[in-house]
């Protein structure tokens, strides 16, 4: 997530698999923790990722009564999950894993009400897909940054998308792409 003076900002992390999406989401969530230590950072994490292992995984009782530090969650009933979420989750980062498995490309109330209110929660949030189309319209209406890793977009179909800022987006993109390092991103504010 970019260094910036806003709170409460929404984000994306966007790459294909293999590019270190989960590597570079602990690290941010440890380094967020760092900076803010009575906060919390949620990751929902839906393929059990090697990465944040060294996180305790917690339950809806446990969940209820968490105060601080870094914690996993995931149900498979994500419509209840979500729900459970916004009703007991206030003042920190959620990194919500892998999106494409629980988020369709027209958002439910939901995702839309984590996007709309977060500020009230006082709670950022960062959202990772293996592609830039596969992020919902609605996202680039209301977040902030993109970390952007390669993908296996094709530019043309990038051009068709309606991005705001698409032009630093795309020039990252493009640059990204041809970077020799598998792990390269590059940081585009949305100017949202």
């Amino acid at each position: 997530m970019a260094d910036t003076t806003r709170g409460h900002v929404a984000s994306l992390v966007v790459g294909r698999k293999r590019t270190g999406k989960s590597t570079y989401t602990n690290d941010l969530a440890k380094k967020y923790y760092a900076k803010h230590p009575n906060k919390k950072v949620l990751i929902i994490d839906v393929n059990g990722s090697p990465a944040y292992r060294e996180h305790q995984e917690i339950n809806r009782e446990q969940f209820r009564r968490w105060t601080k530090g870094i914690k996993r969650f995931y149900e498979s009933d994500h419509e209840g999950m979500f729900d459970f979420i916004t009703k007991h989750f206030r003042n920190g980062l959620i990194i919500f894993e892998d999106c494409t498995k629980y988020i369709d490309p027209l958002p439910g109330r939901q995702i839309k009400t984590f996007l709309v209110d977060h500020r009230m929660w006082d709670a950022d949030l960062v959202f990772t897909f293996h592609s830039l189309m596969r992020v919902p319209k609605f996202f680039w209406e209301m977040t902030a940054y993109i970390v952007l890793k390669k993908t296996q977009d094709e530019e043309k179909e990038i051009l068709k998308r309606p991005i705001p800022n698409k032009a630093a987006v795309v020039a990252a993109f493009r640059r990204v792409q041809a970077h020799k390092n598998e792990y390269h991103d590059e940081t585009v504010e949305t100017l949202i």
